[in-house]
């Protein structure tokens, strides 16, 4: 058989083995035959074949004996037929050029983000078999790179079963570094407006702005950012209807806090003493918008916030909270201080029957109408509206935790487990035996509310 080469590449000179190789119908080898003289180590009678551009050559192959081939392949290339060979011609990386090293037998080479490349290594002798890293080598493959330096083991195994040789692929992956992001989430308890912010997720370090739009008859009261252990984040009001913060490293809650503007939509607008920008004005906005408190009817168009709460009073409101249900105004007289005509008659008969509130226990029937109510009172009446539960909170993070009168303790401890009740933002102190102002009243009937309507919702 004879086998004639031409290389088809002007003035470039290239230099290989030629293989015949015979299979029968099947595809099966029978018989091989290279040019290349195992043993030589180089010149001219090694029988690789060498030719410059253009040129041709022609070679003689006989296969004695061989009668059953159905098929020939005939391949050039830096391949050789030798039964303890154990080199590698080539390693191939898609797209990243290789230099090998001879002393150590690496190929190593470096590249920007790589993700999976074609990975392809050729044995000089194609019978040999390769491993990399202990896994079985059969033909090219798509390789992972992780960032930094990618190091493979690669054993080639000669066709006689013993001669081995090993060497090493070291691809270098240079991955910039992507700092995390954090989500930042908006509050679901933001109300009578749209709060946007910008990015949401943010790197540690980043600027997120916070955009609040408030609905008609609003505006914006207050921003908040918490972290995800619930620390504060500072915030910055911009000046110009935004507002900004540096993210920490963790995700972070914005809330923000819409309060009315006192326009013409402003439930508590005719009372001259509860002014926008009060802590207690949405407080009294809710409590008069659903008629559980009023201006006092003098005339002078005031709330009295800051006044403190009468036992009449209490007993009014949640009168009105109940619906001012029917009743006999006259039942009020079982109080030796109370008389049917008065403005709180009704309500303080209704109390009583419910047994909401009672009269005084040191024998003078006395049920007290303009005294004044505090914290602890207000709490045991609440605890009764829930009916008495089991529930209890820690008074003793209080610093006067500990005055709570014994007959308010299970009350108090209650209020303070549902949040009814809180510590004063400036001390820190419950102030049981404090008198409870009418602003501080409205504020835990509608935390009440609050919590009633979350419990029907499920939140």
């Amino acid at each position: 058989m004879t086998v004639d080469l031409q290389n088809n590449r002007l003035a470039q000179k290239t230099t290989g083995n030629l293989i015949v190789t015979l299979l029968d119908e099947n595809g099966n080898v029978i018989a091989q035959q290279q040019s290349y003289k195992p043993g030589t180590s180089g010149g001219d009678d090694n029988g690789l074949i060498t030719l410059d551009g253009e040129q041709t050559a022609s070679q003689t192959f006989t296969f004695a004996g061989v009668t059953n081939a159905a098929q020939v392949r005939v391949t050039y290339s830096d391949a050789v037929l030798d039964e303890n060979n154990a080199e590698l011609a080539r390693v191939e990386v898609d797209g990243v050029s290789l230099t090998y090293d001879e002393a150590t037998k690496t190929w190593a080479g470096s590249g920007d983000s790589l993700a999976q490349k074609l990975v392809t290594i050729v044995p000089k002798n194609p019978d040999a078999k390769i491993a990399v890293n202990g896994q079985p080598y059969n033909g090219s493959y798509l390789q992972a790179f992780g960032s930094g330096e990618n190091r493979f083991e690669i054993v080639v195994t000669a066709p006689d079963g013993t001669t081995t040789a090993t060497y090493y692929l070291v691809v270098a992956n240079n991955v910039p570094y992507v700092p995390p992001t954090y989500e930042v989430s908006i509050s679901d308890e933001t109300e009578h407006g749209v709060v946007k912010v910008s990015p949401s997720r943010a790197t540690a370090g980043q600027t997120v702005t916070v955009t609040p739009t408030p609905d008609e008859g609003y505006l914006v009261g207050g921003v908040t950012v918490t972290d995800a252990e619930g620390n504060p984040v500072a915030v910055t009001d911009e000046g110009d209807g935004t507002f900004t913060f540096t993210m920490p490293r963790g995700k972070v809650t914005v809330e923000v806090r819409f309060t009315c503007d006192g326009g013409e939509k402003c439930p508590s607008r005719h009372l001259v003493d509860v002014p926008v920008g009060e802590w207690y004005h949405d407080v009294v906005d809710w409590a008069v918008s659903c008629g559980l408190m009023s201006g006092y009817d003098d005339g002078s168009n005031t709330f009295g916030p800051d006044d403190t709460l009468t036992r009449a009073q209490l007993a009014q409101m949640m009168y009105n909270e109940a619906g001012k249900p029917e009743i006999d105004a006259s039942l009020v007289k079982r109080f030796s201080d109370c008389g049917s005509d008065a403005w709180y008659a009704k309500a303080v008969a209704w109390a009583a029957r419910e047994g909401l509130m009672t009269g005084y226990d040191d024998g003078s029937g006395r049920f007290g109408p303009n005294d004044e109510l505090t914290r602890e009172q207000l709490a045991v009446v609440f605890w009764r509206i829930a009916g008495e539960p089991d529930e209890r909170g820690d008074l003793s993070q209080f610093p006067d935790g500990s005055d709570t009168s014994s007959w308010a303790l299970d009350a108090v401890g209650w209020a303070v487990a549902t949040e009814l009740l809180r510590g004063y933002d400036n001390t820190g102190e419950l102030g049981p035996g404090d008198d409870l102002t009418r602003a501080q009243a409205a504020a835990v009937f509608m935390r009440q509310a609050d919590a009633e309507k979350d419990e029907k919702t499920g939140d």
